[in-house]
């Protein structure tokens, strides 16, 4: 652990925190102030060291062109070609024009060179969520004698929290079967966190959200056994998979069997 959270620098420190901050909050309730105030002192970061964000666009002049074009075509949209152009207006500020100073945030902060990637922070994001999760269950339980069912405090719906997780499962799941040495985890802590997540988002019982992890599994299968299937022989990594697709198809079946609007809707 004391290699996963050593830092090289400062400012290192400070747009990891940042930025685990804002992923872990994004979908929580009534933090719209918080996340705000995170994206002000990115925006000054960003400003104090914005030679990383030129020499992002140096490096990668197609892809801010695109999103330039985007950003041109969209706000062009509100005003001259939308009917409702208040309401269009009103979305663009509060969707693309935050989403492109996040874009510009991440372009000249969040660069491979400083040690840490994106994807071990949506990790490391998506663990403190849960955890919060998961001790709000276990107090529940110590306290009721039950574990927390079909209820969520971080988000306003299950649905979201779910979803949120099943974003993180993805790219946990890349990491523990193609990108070991792209993250800083250890393969125990990755699966650690994995199961962590399974078990909260299995007592949040959202239907679409169980649905969405099966079908994550299924697919993320079949790309494992297409990338990696030479590597370690056909055989074994399709025993591999069915194994994994089976227990996830016992995990929804037993989550669809415990709702009772399953039961309803079937008679």
């Amino acid at each position: 652990m004391k290699m996963l959270f050593r830092f090289s620098s400062k400012l290192e420190m400070i747009v990891a925190m940042l930025t685990v901050g804002f992923v872990a909050i994004a979908n929580v309730s009534h933090t719209i102030a918080l996340r705000y105030l995170i994206l002000f002192f990115m925006l000054i970061l960003l400003v104090s060291k914005r030679e990383g964000l030129c020499n992002s666009v140096k490096n990668s002049p197609f892809v801010v062109s695109v999103f330039v074009a985007f950003f041109i075509y969209a706000l062009g949209h509100s005003f001259l070609l939308s009917y409702w152009s208040v309401e269009s207006v009103g979305e663009f500020k509060s969707q693309i024009f935050i989403g492109a100073l996040w874009f510009f945030c991440g372009l000249g902060l969040m660069r491979r060179t400083v040690g840490w990637s994106f994807l071990d922070l949506v990790v490391l994001a998506g663990a403190l969520l849960v955890g919060a999760e998961l001790v709000q269950s276990v107090h529940y339980r110590l306290t009721r004698g039950e574990w927390l069912y079909a209820q969520v405090f971080t988000t306003a719906t299950k649905i979201e929290f779910t979803f949120f997780v099943n974003l993180v499962l993805g790219y946990i799941l890349v990491l523990l079967a193609m990108g070991r040495a792209e993250t800083r985890f250890k393969v125990w802590q990755l699966w650690a966190i994995l199961l962590m997540m399974i078990f909260v988002s299995y007592h949040a019982a959202a239907r679409n959200g169980m649905l969405g992890l099966f079908y994550l599994v299924v697919s993320f299968s079949f790309l494992y056994m297409v990338f990696e299937g030479r590597k370690y022989g056909w055989m074994k990594v399709l025993l591999a998979s069915l194994l994994v697709i089976g227990l996830a198809a016992t995990l929804f079946i037993v989550s669809m069997q415990r709702d009772v609007r399953n039961q309803t809707l079937l008679e």
